[in-house]
C-alpha cells in the first residue's frame, strides 16, 4: 500500500539526518510540527508513522517552515 513500517521510516530518518546517530537524536527530541511530540513516540501507530514520514519528506525537501 506505499506505507512506511518502522525500519524503512528509520531508514528514511538516517538518510535525512545525515547519520544513524543523528536520527536517533531526532527521533527522541520533542518536534514543535509533531505537536510538541516525539517522533519515536508516534511510529508504533501507522497514522504516527505516517506524520512522522511526511515531515521527514518535507525536510527533505526543504519545505518544512
Amino acid at each position: 500500500d506505499g506505507r512506511m513500517n518502522e525500519a524503512e521510516l528509520m531508514e528514511l530518518c538516517t538518510r535525512v539526518r545525515g547519520s544513524a546517530e543523528l536520527a536517533e537524536q531526532w527521533m527522541n527530541r520533542c518536534s514543535m510540527a509533531l505537536g510538541y511530540e516525539r517522533p519515536i513516540d508516534l511510529i508504533d501507530t501507522q497514522t504516527g508513522r505516517d506524520r512522522v514520514e511526511v515531515l521527514l519528506t518535507q525536510i527533505d525537501y526543504g519545505v518544512y517552515i
